[in-house]
């Protein structure tokens, strides 16, 4: 996946583990979710990309109702 912030979830990761009580070393903890983050929205690409249906525009306007 293309490193961009709108998928860096690792403030929320760090947040969380914050609340478990992790802390020092254990904080390595952020990069091994990140990772799984990651994997798994490379995932949901992958299957998006495979079952996409390719509309017109005038399909996309109708079905979300602009027309």
């Amino acid at each position: 996946m293309v490193n961009d912030n709108f998928f860096d979830f690792s403030k929320d990761i760090l947040s969380d583990l914050a609340k478990e009580n992790y802390s020092g070393d254990k904080l390595q903890e952020v990069k091994h979710r990140q990772d799984h983050l990651n994997k798994a929205m490379d995932q949901l690409i992958k299957d998006a990309e495979q079952t996409a249906v390719p509309m017109t525009k005038t399909e996309l306007e109708k079905a979300i109702g602009l027309r």
